[in-house]
């Protein structure tokens, strides 16, 4: 009894294991995102405290977003994005964006200028004391 029952389980199993009908994403979507006034680029923290992109795609009927995550200087590369119509959505520590639609086929590359909440300048070089700790003086702007 107990091997009928593994054996109808691998059935099932291998039953579901068909082939997806669609093929796997081939477009390419990179770029960067730049300090407006310096031109320089925009630093930003990693993962979900940094910069996101979203992706709403508007050429498929179960449009729901996808959120992709910015590297830490301010770019990114995705190399796996469906061909079709997108509304864009940057949000990060920057003055917000409105969405924007690009379609995307073959590889597109878009670079965003960003005006900061605030910018943050060394005033001088970091000096590490005896005990370990570090002073540091930043302008903030």
């Amino acid at each position: 009894m107990k091997y009928i029952v593994y054996a109808m389980a691998a059935m099932f199993f291998l039953a579901s294991c068909s082939k997806d009908n669609y093929n796997e994403p081939q477009e390419t979507f990179r770029g960067k995102f730049i300090d407006k006034q310096t031109g320089e680029p925009f630093q930003t923290a990693i993962g979900n405290t940094g910069i996101r992109i979203r992706m709403m795609e508007y050429s498929w009927s179960d449009n729901q977003p996808y959120d992709m995550n910015v590297k830490m200087d301010g770019t990114f590369n995705n190399t796996k994005v469906f061909k079709g119509e997108y509304g864009i959505t940057p949000s990060g520590a920057f003055v917000p964006l409105e969405e924007e639609r690009i379609k995307i086929s073959g590889t597109v590359e878009k670079t965003w200028e960003v005006e900061p909440l605030l910018r943050v300048e060394w005033v001088g070089e970091p000096v590490v004391n005896a005990d370990g700790t570090v002073d540091v003086k930043v302008k903030i702007l």
